[in-house]
C-alpha cells in the first residue's frame, strides 16, 4: 500500500494530480484500465482528478465503485457525465483523505458533447478543501460559458481552501477561459501535458487558492505514462 506523500515528508502538505485518461486508451489505441491504474499508483498522489474514465454505476460491476477503490486503495467520487455503452463516461476523484460532500455541477452546452465538473469538500487532517475537477468542451464558446458556471459556483459558496483541476482544453494564456479563472485563482505555471508523447499544449491544469498554498507543478512523464493515454498527468504539491 501507498504511503501518504503527507506522512511520508511529517509535513502540513498533500500531493494532487490531475490526469485525462482517454477512457483508458493508450496511444497504441488498445483499452487497458489496469495500464492506467498502474500509472495512477505510480503517481503516489493524495488526491487524483481523473477525466474521459468509463465507469460502472452497477456495484458489483466492472470498473464500478468498489473496483476502483480496490484497485487504487482511495475513497471514489464518480460524476458520470453521459452513458456510452457498456459504461458510463465522465470524471472521477481518488482521494485518501475522506470525501465528506459531493455536489455535481451541469457544464454542458447544447448541442454540444455533456461536460460537467465535481465539486467535492474532503477532510485533510481535521481541515475541510474544496476540490473540484472539471472537463471544459472543445469550442471556445463552451469553455467560455464553463469557466463562468465554475466562477458563480465558488463565489455562491467561498471556502479558504480551493483547489480545482482538469482538463480545461486551453492552450493560450491569454484566453478569455482562464481569465475568467484567474479572478480567483492567480495565474500559475501550467506545464506542457498533450499529446503525451510529445507534449505541446498546457490543456491540464491545476488552480489553487490561495495561490501560495501550490510549491511544485510538473508534467508526470515515464514511458508508462507516455503510452497509457494521450494526455500526461499533471501534479503539484500543496500546502494545507
Amino acid at each position: 500500500m501507498t504511503i501518504p506523500f503527507s506522512q511520508r515528508t511529517g509535513q502540513r502538505r498533500i500531493r494532487i494530480a490531475t490526469y485525462n485518461v482517454h477512457g483508458w486508451v493508450g496511444i497504441d489505441n488498445r483499452q487497458v484500465p489496469l495500464r492506467a491504474i498502474r500509472v495512477i499508483s505510480e503517481l503516489e498522489a493524495d488526491i487524483i482528478a481523473l477525466q474521459e474514465a468509463t465507469f460502472s454505476l452497477e456495484q458489483g460491476g466492472h470498473l464500478d465503485e468498489s473496483f476502483l477503490t480496490r484497485l487504487t486503495g482511495m475513497n471514489v467520487a464518480l460524476g458520470p457525465t453521459f452513458f456510452k455503452e457498456p459504461f458510463h463516461f465522465g470524471n472521477v476523484i481518488l482521494s485518501r483523505f475522506p470525501i465528506t460532500k459531493i455536489r455535481h455541477i451541469d457544464l454542458s452546452t447544447h448541442p454540444y458533447e455533456p461536460r460537467a465538473a465535481i465539486d467535492a469538500v474532503i477532510t485533510v487532517e481535521g481541515r475541510e478543501i474544496r476540490v473540484l475537477n472539471a472537463h471544459f468542451g472543445l469550442r471556445g464558446i463552451e469553455r467560455r460559458f464553463q469557466s463562468g458556471m465554475l466562477v458563480k459556483a465558488l463565489s455562491a459558496r467561498p471556502n479558504d481552501k480551493v483547489i480545482l483541476m482538469g482538463d480545461l482544453n486551453e492552450w493560450s494564456p491569454r484566453c478569455p477561459t482562464l481569465k475568467d479563472l484567474y479572478a480567483l485563482f492567480s495565474s500559475t505555471v501550467h506545464p506542457k501535458s498533450f499529446p503525451s508523447f510529445f507534449p505541446v499544449f498546457a490543456l491540464d491544469r491545476i488552480l489553487v487558492s490561495p495561490e501560495e498554498s501550490l510549491e511544485k507543478i510538473r508534467a508526470f512523464m515515464t514511458p508508462e505514462t507516455v503510452m497509457a493515454s494521450d494526455h500526461l498527468p499533471v501534479t503539484g504539491i500543496v500546502s494545507v
